[in-house]
């Protein structure tokens, strides 16, 4: 499979992505670092969510290993807190497999106009899948990664560092059973440069099963969870408490953008909100002409996920007010068991001033290599906090106030920002190009096909979706650091 991925120098200059030379290029195309290290698979996080529709629960696992055949099954055991065995089961079917690679390029040639060319090839060299070429166009600054797919179903994402040429790429299927298997090597060119080969890092999946006993009963239960390799090895275990996930979101479709990419084929670029109840998007595009439809697919991989996690009401000493105050505070991102996970960030905050007529006033900085971004939203009922993040799920994350203060000290020094929305970005790309007048279908759904939201529209023009921006709220709150609003 071939791919190609064009990265406006903006966006180039924006990313500055940061790989340690110990996840670098290695000598064996397709041998990533993690291999050298002796790493094969481990438990990545676990949650239980309410189903929105009809009864019972979901067990949702994610796992990482250095390739898709590290994890042949998970083990489930559910627990109560006095150690009644409420289920216990076993997954052998893993889903929504990511592969993440990474390597170094040649960018001293590198300009706005530069494509950056992914081939996928198994161990014998030939094509990985069918051989396919497309674009992957970046629509000026509102983007910091280059992203699409092609009508077979294959997405890409990919990073470069323009100082560096750092290269990390993520490659999925919309198709949700792909596991990330396959005995494949990745390799880039940028233009008509060398290719370079790219480790394979890690390959990440879900094991998912619902339960079949009752636990609305409980506001937690204690999971043990045991990996295997298919000889019955054990690969990694882990035992946390876990808050079953109440549905407080409804579902809905915010952004949706229809238009011909560089190919000419017709593209649909969709965010959509949830409390992470969507599990796919149907798509019908229809060529009102022929009536014969031109996409029709459905979709159970969106490209992108940001998590949006707020505090409301952060209050200071009395007397002086904090605008305008600059604050150190340290990050810490929370899993279901309430331990922090991945490293600890700093940043520096500033307050921002009131504005006359009770609107939102909002400062914030990124974090994270632009994985995340903090702002603090002041109004007419007071100072608020939002962090949003781009990467695997976490449940919450907790603000941490430095001292010494230059202003008033806050009331609360610790502050534990909790889940409100999740944010999904889907891409699809049909094989012709947009109808003269087309009518276009869009569904969201649970994963067991329950219509979430729908929308239908019909036009004649690329562009925004009219009726599509049923919120204010979408995606892209990374990049131009508008916050939720508040009331």
């Amino acid at each position: 499979m071939l791919k190609k991925i064009t990265l406006a120098s903006t966006l180039l200059a924006l990313c500055g992505l940061a790989v340690s030379t110990g996840a670098q290029l290695v000598d064996q195309p397709g041998l990533s670092v993690a291999q050298a290290a002796d790493f094969t698979g481990r438990v990545k996080n676990i949650r239980i969510k309410k189903r929105r529709t009809g009864s019972g629960f979901k067990v949702v696992v994610k796992s990482e290993g250095d390739e898709a055949g590290s994890v042949s099954s998970a083990q489930v055991s559910i627990t109560d807190s006095d150690g009644l065995v409420l289920e216990e089961m076993t997954m052998d079917s893993a889903v929504r497999g990511r592969v993440v690679g990474s390597g170094t390029l040649d960018v001293s040639g590198m300009s706005a106009e530069s494509t950056l060319t992914l081939s996928f090839a198994d161990s014998n060299g030939d094509p990985f899948g069918e051989q396919q070429e497309f674009e992957v166009s970046v629509d000026g600054l509102d983007a910091r990664t280059a992203e699409g797919g092609n009508d077979d179903g294959w997405k890409v994402r990919a990073k470069v560092n323009a100082e560096t040429g750092a290269l990390s790429v993520v490659l999925m299927n919309e198709d949700k059973s792909w596991d990330g298997s396959g005995d494949y090597t990745i390799t880039a060119s940028l233009d008509s440069g060398t290719p370079v080969s790219l480790s394979i890092d890690e390959v990440r999946q879900k094991w998912t099963q619902s339960t079949e006993t009752d636990l609305s009963a409980y506001d937690s239960v204690v999971v043990d969870t045991v990996l295997y390799d298919a000889d019955g090895v054990v690969l990694d275990s882990q035992s946390e408490t876990v808050t079953l996930v109440e549905n407080t979101t409804t579902p809905e479709l915010s952004k949706m953008t229809l238009k011909e990419n560089k190919k000419g084929n017709a593209k649909l670029a969709t965010w959509t909100i949830s409390d992470g109840s969507a599990s796919a998007l149907e798509v019908d595009l229809v060529d009102n002409a022929t009536g014969e439809s031109v996409m029709m697919t459905v979709d159970d991989t969106p490209v992108r996920t940001q998590q949006a996690f707020v505090y409301e009401g952060l209050e200071f000493d009395p007397g002086e007010s904090p605008a305008d105050y600059i604050y150190l505070c340290l990050i810490d991102l929370i899993d279901e068991a309430g331990d922090p996970v991945g490293q600890q960030y700093e940043v520096e905050l500033t307050v921002p001033a009131t504005n006359e007529d009770g609107s939102n006033n909002t400062a914030y900085v990124t974090f994270g290599d632009g994985q995340g971004a903090i702002s603090l939203v002041t109004n007419s009922n007071g100072t608020h906090a939002h962090v949003a993040w781009e990467g695997e799920d976490v449940s919450g994350a907790n603000i941490i106030f430095e001292e010494p203060y230059e202003g008033p000290a806050p009331l609360e020094t610790e502050l534990n920002a909790e889940l409100l929305l999740q944010f999904d970005r889907w891409v699809q790309v049909a094989d012709a190009g947009l109808p003269a007048n087309y009518s276009l279908t869009t569904t969201l759904t649970t994963a067991e096909g329950s219509e979430l939201d729908t929308l239908s529209a019909s036009g004649s023009t690329s562009g925004k979706i009219s009726g599509a921006d049923n919120t204010a709220k979408y995606g892209d709150i990374l990049i131009d650091g508008v916050p939720l609003q508040f009331d």
